[in-house]
């Protein structure tokens, strides 16, 4: 079975972050994967914008969708706090496999 290139997860990134009530942000997914090391998802919201950057890892593409679907929302759960605070307590996230 082909692994899903990080482009088909667009629309259900979109999905998620209309659900999680982000629907006025602007979420992409990125074209390569993580820079930190060992993670399996990142995401940098830029302050004052509402739009946030989500990378995903080989090994998140490879996961089950009960994972993948885990891993986005960890994510994006991420920019909803940067939404209802003054500040953004870091630029980025990673979630990492424990």
């Amino acid at each position: 079975m082909p692994t899903p290139d990080r482009d088909s997860f667009c629309p259900y990134v979109r999905c998620l972050a209309d659900a999680l009530g982000l629907k006025d942000w602007t979420v992409v997914v990125a074209d390569e994967g993580p820079h930190a090391h060992g993670a399996i998802a990142t995401v940098c919201c830029t302050e004052g914008r509402k739009h946030a950057t989500v990378r995903l890892s080989e090994q998140f593409l490879r996961d089950d969708e009960a994972e993948q679907r885990h891993t986005i929302a960890h994510e994006l759960l991420h920019c909803q706090f940067a939404a209802h605070t003054d500040h953004f307590p870091s630029t980025s996230s990673t979630h990492s496999a424990a």
